[in-house]
């Protein structure tokens, strides 16, 4: 029996279809509303985009929206690499009550200032935010927060296309 491990998504990880084929054990818990952080697109990637980023405000009027996925524990090292665990994002870990039990939940969040600067997403990943926020019908206010943020185009047309076919893949029927 395959242990779970439970993780907030709230980045390109919202859009099911991308996680999916990150991490094929992936199953969806429920949305989730995170208090006391907003998001920010100031995580510096190693490919040189700026990524989504949960930062602490510690004003619980503040918040954002995720989603709780629950994966099988082997499979958290792959979902860790894809994530940059020790290479820009560390753990926020937080307790949640699934499924009548207090479980651990972990989110990707990036503190190290080496790798925190403001900046813009790619428009691919920026498109998997929103369309992922839409998949998992966050509230509209939310939504509308969500598009206030600006992207920028990818000049990697090989990275941008292969992302892009992924938001393609997720309209499919299942």
């Amino acid at each position: 029996m395959n242990e779970s491990v439970y993780i907030f998504s709230y980045g390109s990880n919202l859009l099911h279809q991308r996680i999916k084929e990150r991490v094929a054990s992936v199953q969806v818990v429920r949305n989730h509303q995170l208090k006391g952080y907003q998001l920010a697109f100031n995580k510096q990637s190693i490919d040189g985009s700026t990524k989504a980023n949960i930062v602490a405000t510690n004003n619980l009027q503040d918040y954002v929206w995720g989603v709780i996925h629950k994966i099988n524990s082997a499979d958290k090292p792959i979902l860790d690499e894809f994530e940059a665990l020790g290479k820009g994002y560390d753990h926020l870990t937080f307790e949640l009550e699934i499924g009548g039990s207090m479980q651990i939940v972990y989110a990707y969040m990036a503190t190290d200032s080496q790798y925190l600067a403001d900046g813009q997403p790619c428009d691919w990943y920026y498109n998997y935010v929103i369309a992922g926020a839409i998949e998992n019908v966050f509230t509209k206010r939310y939504i509308k927060k969500l598009k206030e943020f600006e992207s920028i185009p990818d000049t990697d047309m090989i990275r941008k296309r292969d992302n892009e076919a992924v938001i393609e893949r997720s309209k499919e029927p299942q």
